[in-house]
C-alpha cells in the first residue's frame, strides 16, 4: 500500500481475517500474534516526543477513543476463553504432561477462573479509557499566536467546570439540527466536515449501528463523551461510572423528539 493511499485499518483486519470466518485455531493465533505487534507499534509511535505522532489534542482523542473501542470488546472475549477452559475441563480426555501432582481438570479450571477474572479488569480499564477519551474530546486545541495573551484556565478550573442548562440545551438543539441533516441525506456529506465524536453522537442517536462499528466507536465510547459534554469532567466521570443514567434520560428525550 503506498504512502499516498489513506490506511483503512479494518479493511487490512477483514482481508486477512473476514468477520464472516471461516474460524480456525491456526487463524487465531496468528490475529493474537498481529494484535501483539499492533500493541508494540502504538508504544514505538508514542514513545520519545508522542507529540510528533499526535501533533494535536483531537488526534489523541481519537486514537484513546478507539483503543477504549477496542478494550471493551474484551470482557466479552476472556469471558468466552473462560467458558472454553471450562468445557476443556469438564472433558474426560482431558491429561496433562505436569509432573506436580495437580490434575488435568485443576489446571484448566484454574485457567478458567483467571480468565474469568481478567473480565472486570478489563472492564475498568475500559472505564478509564472512556473517561480519558470524553475529556480529551472537548475541542482542545493549541492557541495560534494571535492567541497568546488568553489566560490560560486551571486544571483545576476545568475539571471543576460543569456547563451550564443553557449549554446543554445548544448542544441538544446542535444534536437533533444534525439528526435531521443525516436522516435527508446520510452520512456522505458530513464526514470529513464534523468531528468523529460528532458523527458518532449522531450515529448513535440515530441507532446507526453500522456506522458507529465503522468508526471503530462502541455505545461506551459515545456515551462517555456525551457524558463529559453535559456534566463536565468531574461530574461526567461519576456519570461513567454510574453507568450513564442522566445521559441516558437526554437521550431518550432527544430520541422522542426526533421521532415526532
Amino acid at each position: 500500500m503506498s504512502r499516498a493511499t489513506p490506511l483503512d485499518g479494518e479493511a487490512v483486519i477483514h482481508t486477512t481475517w473476514p468477520l464472516q470466518g471461516p474460524y480456525t485455531a491456526e487463524a487465531l493465533g496468528q490475529l493474537m500474534a498481529a494484535l501483539d505487534e499492533a500493541l508494540r507499534y502504538a508504544n514505538h509511535a508514542t514513545i520519545g516526543n508522542p507529540l510528533r505522532t499526535l501533533p494535536e489534542p483531537g488526534d489523541g482523542a481519537r486514537v484513546v477513543r478507539r483503543f477504549a473501542g477496542a478494550v471493551d470488546k474484551m470482557p466479552q472475549l476472556v469471558g468466552q476463553l473462560a467458558r472454553w477452559a471450562d468445557a476443556v475441563a469438564a472433558d474426560p480426555r482431558l491429561r496433562t504432561g505436569a509432573t506436580d501432582g495437580t490434575t488435568a481438570q485443576t489446571h484448566a479450571a484454574t485457567a478458567a477462573g483467571a480468565l474469568r477474572d481478567a473480565g472486570p479488569a478489563l472492564a475498568a480499564l475500559q472505564r478509564q479509557l472512556a473517561i480519558a477519551a470524553s475529556t480529551l474530546d472537548q475541542g482542545l486545541h493549541f492557541d495560534g499566536d494571535d492567541q497568546d495573551d488568553d489566560e490560560p484556565l486551571s486544571w483545576e478550573q476545568i475539571k471543576a467546570r460543569r456547563p451550564s442548562p443553557d449549554e446543554r440545551d445548544a448542544r441538544r438543539e446542535d444534536l437533533l439540527r444534525r439528526a435531521r441533516l443525516v436522516r435527508e441525506s446520510g452520512f456522505d456529506d458530513y464526514r470529513l466536515i464534523w468531528s468523529s465524536g460528532e458523527v458518532a453522537q449522531v450515529a448513535y442517536l440515530l441507532r446507526d449501528h453500522d456506522e458507529l462499528t465503522s468508526m471503530g466507536e462502541t455505545t461506551a465510547t459515545v456515551l462517555g463523551t456525551l457524558a463529559a459534554d453535559l456534566f463536565g469532567y468531574r461530574d461526567g466521570r461519576a456519570e461513567i461510572e454510574a453507568g450513564h443514567p442522566e445521559t441516558l434520560r437526554w437521550l431518550e428525550e432527544l430520541h422522542r423528539e426526533l421521532d415526532r
